[in-house]
């Protein structure tokens, strides 16, 4: 028998924090998780390791999978389509959502209590960090 040693879990502190995108998971209705758990919808999460916390740990966010856009404007319809176009991706076309995988963001949590404890959620958008003052799918060629 192994003697096993409780530690408190770390609660993520409230704020703007920036981080990465490790993963991707399309959970698909009738498959299962690793721990036998059936899927009852089609749902999409983000797995985001917060890199400017101490021990960095990760935050998950997801979506119902669907990812749709108004034929005339282009724009995103659905908030897995929102998402994806925050970060830059253009949804009218094919993509894999390990595309945003690796890429670097900020987001906002704030704590929830419950019965079970205390749980951050990210609140507002996900946002690429800026690079040189531009954010993914901001940056225009410049003539002189």
């Amino acid at each position: 028998m192994a003697k096993l040693e409780p530690k408190a879990s770390k609660a993520i502190p409230e704020g703007k924090h920036e981080g990465e995108i490790m993963s991707s998971l399309r959970k698909i209705p009738g498959e299962s998780d690793e721990k036998g758990n059936v899927y009852k919808y089609d749902y999409t999460d983000y797995e985001i390791k917060l890199t400017s916390v101490d021990g960095q740990p990760s935050i998950k966010v997801g979506f119902p999978t669907d990812v749709s856009f108004d034929g005339v404007s282009k724009r995103a319809t659905t908030k897995h389509g929102k998402f994806l176009e925050n970060l830059g991706v253009d949804i009218t076309k094919g993509f894999d959502t390990d595309d945003v995988v690796g890429m670097k963001v900020s987001l906002t949590t704030e704590n929830e209590e419950t019965e079970r404890g205390t749980f951050a959620r990210v609140i507002g958008k996900v946002k690429p960090l800026n690079w040189g003052g531009f954010s993914k799918g901001d940056i225009k060629w410049m003539t002189t």
